[in-house]
């Protein structure tokens, strides 16, 4: 009871699909008004590092709802380092788009928003670590599994038992 009371996983989940989308979103709309209205000749290169930063965070957010499902420690380890992975091609992508650009106010956005956003990825994944739900719900799953194969003995016992005496009805 005190682990579903936690709900750890369901918490992950609202910070997942509330402040980590909204970070997201406005990274993403940062990086987009960084790179527009730049010259033709620096336009392909800063659409490709737009797209690796803009890639990366979706990538994060991708790995978040698996991660916060997943019951298996090794699995979690295996997606935190994709995630991470993730998380540093973003920044190398960023610093990319400010060694192109230089500084601008929409670069400082962008990186105001990554912060943002990789802050509430960190409580995503300590709440998920946390596994309330999903353990709860296994505890849960395992008690009831064991009253089931309890009761079926039970009543194995007690047909067994009527099956021993003879009823003999007459009018």
């Amino acid at each position: 009871l005190s682990l579903a009371s936690e709900n750890t996983n369901l918490k992950a989940q609202r910070l997942s699909f509330g402040a980590a989308r909204d970070a997201a979103a406005a990274f993403r709309t940062a990086i987009d008004a960084a790179i527009q209205g730049r010259s033709a000749e620096d336009e392909c290169k800063l659409d490709a590092i737009a797209a690796r930063a803009r890639t990366a965070v979706l990538e994060i957010q991708v790995l978040q709802a698996p991660h916060i499902a997943e019951p298996e420690d090794a699995v979690m380890t295996r997606l935190e380092s994709e995630m991470d992975a993730a998380a540093s091609a973003a920044k190398k992508a960023l610093d990319g788009l400010r060694a192109a650009l230089g500084a601008s106010p929409q670069l400082d956005a962008a990186g105001d928003a990554l912060t943002r956003f990789l802050s509430v990825h960190a409580e995503i994944v300590k709440l998920s670590r946390r596994n309330s739900n999903v353990r709860s719900l296994a505890l849960s799953l395992g008690r009831k599994r064991t009253v089931t194969a309890t009761c079926e003995t039970h009543l194995q016992a007690f047909e067994t038992a009527l099956g021993r005496h003879a009823f003999t009805a007459t009018r």
